[in-house]
């Protein structure tokens, strides 16, 4: 039991690290972002995927060696925090201060991940809304000489004058 213990102990350790990783390259990607330097989303996008498959990886373990400890109960896995009284007295405040990071490192993740996403969604709009603009797709009202509005003229913005 000592020895599944300090596994999970350790893999979780290894799921904080890729936590913090993972928060960089999200924070990266932000500014990248934020910046317009779209060319280096790539390098992220790959950076993000490595690190996602290391974090899957531990998550798996550490939920092997804990089904082994507490098995799963009432249609639910084992919980973290469903280890403690397993641990000696002197060791639980740091297992429950690791398992405390993880959540709130994870729930950071979570948000700063969301924000990138609502960046990109709102990049790719503009860029949508612009290309129906020059396209002519997108045929909104004009303004006439005396400042009235009136429907939009058929053609492309794009369009030859012949």
């Amino acid at each position: 039991m000592q020895q599944a213990m300090e596994m999970i102990a350790q893999e979780l350790e290894n799921e904080i690290q890729c936590y913090r990783e993972l928060l960089e390259v999200v924070s990266t990607e932000r500014d990248i972002l934020l910046s317009g330097d779209h060319k280096r989303l790539a390098e992220t996008t790959e950076q993000k995927i490595g690190l996602g498959s290391r974090l899957a990886r531990a998550q798996e373990s550490r939920r092997q060696a804990m089904q082994a400890l507490v098995p799963p109960q009432e249609g639910r896995e084992a919980r973290l925090g469903d280890l403690t009284p397993l641990l000696p007295v002197d060791r639980r405040g740091e297992f429950k201060a690791a398992v405390r990071e993880a959540g709130l490192l994870a729930q950071r993740l979570s948000h700063m991940s969301q924000a990138n996403r609502s960046f990109l969604e709102e990049a790719l709009d503009t860029v949508d809304n612009l290309l129906a603009i020059i396209t002519g797709r997108k045929q909104g009202a004009t303004y006439g000489a005396n400042g009235q509005t009136r429907p939009a003229q058929g053609r492309s913005i794009m369009a030859r004058e012949a």
